[in-house]
């Protein structure tokens, strides 16, 4: 992603330094690639970078928390470029917009190698880590806020692929909460072979900025904060780091904290063994994290790289992997398999080699094998020196068991008209089937969709309606029978919509052109509703809307909730004037103002809102990241549907219901036909004891219940349905 070109741009009026702090909006994202704009580079004879600076223009860091943006430079100064004027015309075009492809294209091309070598591609995380770890060292020494890593060579990217387990080291790992992984490297030593090492990781998730953190927060935006550290002989190496001034030299003489992207480099390496150890900080969320893991300056007697894409198999298959093995010495290596799955065995073809060659190893008995996604591998050991290489195996079995539903429960009365479905997901499932009907026998069907998540909003439900649903799950080998489905039902409750709220105050409804403007409107709700539906009716004239994100905030009296409506949408399009609601489309761009209409879903679910009060003063957030394009909300409404709450169920709700004989023997008739209901009803009969002696569910209008068993006495009889609860004796 280009880093911009506000390089002599100097309208951020609170920079963390002059001269620096000037990346806007995603260009401060962590997961991403920031590129800047360098101007032509100066080669040597050898191929290797004489000299090279930025061009002026492009957008300088670092982040606020201080991360290394942007990440790396490449050329993107008087570049000839097609254009559309005509199938063959060209321009010569300056800026990150043209640096950024002339990046893409050699990730690519870097893509199309490892393929060529491995037959498998690199994660994004490796992709991003091998090009910062390779690139050529421009600007401060060191990574810096203007060029990053420096600038791209993908020659000596190339190059790291190419000799992964001679002389570096590409793998991808993953590190478990409380982990410290250990590797042992050899160096040949010399200023002219710096031993470098480093991870990089897809960082989760953080909190969204909306506008509210105000200029300069220096809180690391990490989630899951990984550590590498290099050791020998008692010195330990620390990571490079930026310094709180961005114009002072990055340092290494301690942790790092913020990147998701850190590096080691000793420039002189001693010649012998180094450790190098992977970490973590506190607790990682999900448990672990995956991670890329990069040496180069490393020398090794052997190497093992797999030919073989990850498996995905059924239980009654073998997983075949297979390693291209490389030595350059004499010696034998034998070879073992590591994280194997109970159950499973594992056998290599051949044992050992002491030449080139190619290693099969066959991982058999899966049918003894939990399912699941396991990491399995081999090791090659020398007596000397020992070389892991992981892959990923996944496990189906054709025996799929049915699923639990977790909500609604069953029976469940006074639901929304918008409700998530909720359910257990399971490591033996691809796919979830998931059936919705008002019938019991699920003879027609209102839903009927596979996902792959164990949730899905339902829209669009009918109050007062019963609904009934099951989740059938399957995976490559089978499917779960639809018989053994536990089937949940709920009721929709009475909701009565034509609420609509209309905000009035527009005092701070402009978008101004500069960097990180907000605007705000406020929506005040009143009458004491509860929340059943709720849509957002928006009107917006702004020049290029991608600029903007857009977010709904509910009262401080609900806990503030956030709904992000919309996340920079479309481009250079102008104008927005729709409704987002989540039984809309997904929405589309149009070339012409306003270029989003009509009814169309949010990015995040409304439904979110369901069950909640909505009195108080909602808020309609508007923050423009960007330099340039402004402009203004024109109206903004909120339509609420009222979510009238369930009566309590008391003893005479089924008061209709007549039960007979009474006192009786061997049998008792229900008669349930005066309620004209037809869904299932739920029989229970107590001793006075409190003691449960029978239960029976039936959709019967009369229903027979035997109590031939039952010691003579007094008993209790509940019958509960969706219309209530009614006990006799």
């Amino acid at each position: 992603m280009s880093a911009g070109n506000d390089g002599t741009n100097n309208n951020n009026s609170n920079p963390i330094a002059v001269g620096y702090d000037k990346l806007t909006g995603n260009k401060t994202s962590k997961n991403t690639l920031i590129v800047a704009n360098a101007n032509d580079a100066v080669i040597n004879t050898d191929g290797s970078l004489f000299s090279v600076s930025i061009n002026t223009s492009s957008s300088q860091g670092p982040t606020d928390d201080r991360r290394i943006k942007p990440d790396i430079t490449g050329n993107g100064t008087s570049l000839t470029s097609t254009i559309s004027t005509s199938n063959t015309a060209t321009a010569s075009y300056s800026g990150t917009s043209m640096a950024s492809p002339n990046v893409a294209g050699t990730l690519l091309l870097l893509q199309q190698h490892q393929k060529n070598l491995t037959n498998s591609f690199m994660k994004s995380s490796t992709l991003r880590g091998l090009v910062c770890h390779t690139a050529d060292d421009a600007g401060n020494l060191g990574p810096d806020a203007k060029m990053g890593w420096g600038l791209l060579n993908a020659k000596k990217a190339v190059e790291t692929i190419t000799g992964n387990g001679l002389t570096s080291w590409i793998s991808e790992e993953n590190l478990t909460q409380g982990q410290t992984f250990n590797i042992t490297v050899k160096s040949n030593g010399g200023s002219s072979n710096p031993l470098i090492a480093s991870i990089t990781w897809t960082d989760l998730p953080g909190v969204a900025n909306n506008g509210t953190l105000g200029d300069n927060n220096i809180t690391p935006v990490l989630v899951n904060d990984l550590d590498i550290r290099i050791t020998k002989d008692g010195t330990t190496f620390y990571p490079w780091k930026l310094q709180s001034n961005p114009s002072a030299l990055a340092v290494r003489n301690g942790d790092n904290n913020v990147d998701n992207i850190e590096v080691i480099k000793i420039d002189a390496p001693s010649v012998g063994d180094y450790v190098i150890s992977v970490t973590h900080k506190g607790n990682l969320v999900s448990g672990s994290q995956n991670y890329s893991l990069i040496f180069t300056g490393i020398t090794s007697d052997f190497s093992l790289i797999s030919k073989s894409e990850d498996l995905t198999l059924f239980s009654n298959q073998d997983a075949v992997y297979n390693f291209e093995y490389k030595q350059t010495g004499n010696m034998t290596t034998t070879f073992s398999a590591v994280g194997l799955p109970i159950g499973a065995t594992a056998i290599f073809s051949p044992s050992s080699l002491s030449a080139n060659g190619t290693v099969t190893m066959t991982v058999s008995g899966l049918n003894a094998v939990q399912p699941g996604t396991y990491s399995v591998g081999i090791s090659g050991s020398n007596g000397i020196e020992i070389e892991t290489r992981m892959k990923q195996l996944t496990v189906y079995s054709p025996i799929v068991q049915p699923l639990v539903l977790t909500s609604p429960v069953s029976g469940q009365n006074s639901v929304a008209v918008s409700v998530f479905l909720n359910w257990n997901s399971n490591v033996n499932v691809e796919n979830y089937n998931l059936q919705v009907s008002n019938q019991s026998d699920f003879s027609s069907l209102f839903v009927n969709i596979n996902t792959t998540e164990n949730n899905y909003l339902l829209t669009g439900l009918t109050p007062e309606t019963v609904y009934y649903w099951r989740v059938i799950p399957s995976n490559r080998c089978g499917t779960a029978l639809v018989s053994e489905a536990l089937i949940n039902n709920f009721r929709t409750a009475v909701v009565t919509c034509g609420s609509t709220f209309t905000a009035s105050d527009f005092s701070n409804a402009t978008i101004a052109t500069t960097a990180n403007s907000v605007a705000t409107v406020p929506i005040v709700v009143s009458g004491g509703l509860i929340i059943g539906d709720l849509n957002v009716n928006l009107n917006i004239t702004h020049t290029y809307i991608q600029d903007m994100k857009y977010y709904l905030e509910g009262p401080a009296a609900i806990g503030s909730p956030i709904i992000t409506l919309f996340d920079e949408p479309c481009g250079d399009n102008d104008d927005i004037n729709c409704t987002l609601d989540d039984a809309g489309i997904n929405f589309t761009c149009g070339a012409t103002a306003p270029s989003i209409i009509g009814n169309v879903k949010p990015v995040d679910y409304l439904a979110n809102l369901n069950n909640l009060p909505a009195d108080g003063i909602w808020t309609l957030r508007v923050v423009d990241a960007y330099n340039g394009d402004g402009g203004i909300i024109n109206s903004v409404s909120l339509s609420i549907c009222n979510l009238e709450q369930p009566l309590s169920k008391s003893d005479n709700t089924l008061s209709e219901v007549k039960v007979y004989p009474n006192p009786a023997k061997g049998i008792i008739n229900i008669d349930l036909s005066s309620l004209s209901y037809s869904n299932s009803t739920m029989y229970k009969v107590n001793d006075f004891q409190g003691r449960q002696v029978l239960e029976k569910k039936s959709n019967n209008m009369i229903e027979v219940l035997n109590i031939e068993n039952l010691s003579e006495g007094v008993y209790l009889l509940t019958i509960e349905n969706d219309l209530g609860k009614t006990t006799k004796k």
